[in-house]
């Protein structure tokens, strides 16, 4: 349990909320319904049972693979609390060991992974290496809105 999502109920029925996984995670509200897909531009999201759990599935390049999987269980906050703790802290955790910033917009998606931005728009992508600190805090601040005082640095990535 390193993951929160909500189900929502709405006057038009339940739809799955979950803007913060990343990745090519779903940027809008789904329909809590098992096959119905959702377009936004060319990137696909559809929900999918398996027994007791239910499977987010993308499509970005033609084919769906799963995202992740849940239970509709109740959680609780500290349901999430030591898995939280764990890849927050844990040395060997891509959390702790990456400089990682993502920001999406309805057709256009922004990643950042250590040295390398990669921004994905209308089915095309474009690469940027970071040069130094000052390009990153560049990066950080006109890209996803992280604004960091100047001579901020950071572990990774090692520049």
């Amino acid at each position: 349990r390193t993951h929160m999502l909500l189900r929502v109920e709405v006057p038009e029925g339940a739809f799955l909320a979950d803007v913060g996984f990343g990745g090519d995670g779903p940027v809008l509200p789904l329909p809590f319904a098992e096959g119905t897909e959702t377009w936004l531009g060319r990137t696909g999201h559809r929900l999918r049972r398996e027994g007791d759990a239910w499977a987010l599935q993308g499509n970005t390049a033609g084919d769906w693979a799963d995202l992740y999987a849940f239970t509709l269980e109740p959680h609780y906050a500290v349901d999430f609390e030591m898995a939280n703790h764990f890849t927050s802290t844990w040395p060997r955790s891509p959390f702790v060991l990456n400089l990682t910033a993502q920001r999406s917009w309805p057709e256009k998606r922004a990643i950042l992974r250590n040295r390398d931005l990669v921004v994905r728009e209308g089915g095309a992508s474009t690469a940027t290496a970071i040069r130094d600190p000052e390009h990153l805090l560049e990066v950080l601040d006109g890209v996803f809105g992280l604004a960091f005082p100047p001579g901020t640095r950071f572990r990774q990535p090692e520049l």
